[in-house]
């Protein structure tokens, strides 16, 4: 078998892992089987909570983390992606145990806004990783996320929640797509959906860019280990993402 080999931590939750390797899929220039990459998804839903640790609720992840990017570095993984926002708290415990490169999902973010010229996306993204302020490093001085007021973090992380439930997806999208026409939206310029459930019930209706954090993971996987075929950065469906 030859080619690069992507590893990927999912489980977290398993329904945003499943769905970036179908963006994955999707996302890369193949006309057979062959053209597409060979991925090890480890999906592993048992790591303990990274939303329950960052608000002092539950033991580490960090641990746990560690253990499935050893796995996939002994199976001969040559890049390692983590379809997690939150996750990412955990990036530098990970980036440890291993010597397989982890593409860091927030700072690829921040290089694909800042090359859209987005300067004040509204962000959709768990508590934990708004609390944290862990993409803030990552965004250029004239980067100012806009966060939701506490009313409708709340129904973002209710939404969240529901798809790690597995509820149909269909009608979260239109509550979702109520939240990002909401008043607190009116200074954005673009929607940042951050949380990788979020993709999975993206806004039918919106009249801002919308960015996947999803999407943005899988383009920068096939930049590294497809350069020759990386895909555009505008999706099909007319959204920036």
């Amino acid at each position: 078998m030859t080619g690069a080999r992507l590893g990927i931590v999912g489980g977290l939750g398993p329904l945003a892992g499943a769905h970036f390797y179908r963006r994955l899929i999707e996302l890369t220039p193949a006309e057979v089987d062959e053209d597409h990459l060979a991925v090890v998804l480890i999906s592993q839903p048992s790591i303990p909570s990274r939303r329950k640790f960052l608000a002092d609720q539950g033991p580490s992840p960090a641990p746990a983390l560690q253990q499935v990017v050893r796995e996939l570095e002994s199976l001969g993984c040559d890049l390692i992606a983590i379809p997690s926002s939150t996750t990412h708290a955990f990036y530098d415990d990970m980036a440890a145990a291993v010597h397989t490169p982890i593409l860091h999902l927030l700072a690829e973010v921040a290089a694909a806004l800042r090359s859209a010229g987005a300067h004040r996306p509204a962000m959709l993204a768990t508590q934990a990783t708004i609390d944290t302020g862990i993409y803030q490093p990552h965004f250029r001085p004239d980067l100012r996320p806009l966060y939701p007021p506490p009313t409708v973090q709340n129904k973002i992380e209710a939404l969240i929640n529901a798809v790690k439930r597995g509820d149909d997806v269909k009608p979260l999208s239109a509550e979702i797509s109520n939240v990002v026409s909401g008043p607190w939206t009116t200074p954005a310029d673009s929607v940042l959906l951050a949380c990788t459930e979020t993709p999975l019930i993206t806004p039918t209706t919106c009249s801002l860019p919308i960015f996947s954090a999803t999407d943005i993971l899988a383009r920068a996987v096939l930049k590294r280990l497809r350069p020759e075929h990386s895909p555009a950065t505008q999706c099909s469906y007319g959204w920036w993402t």
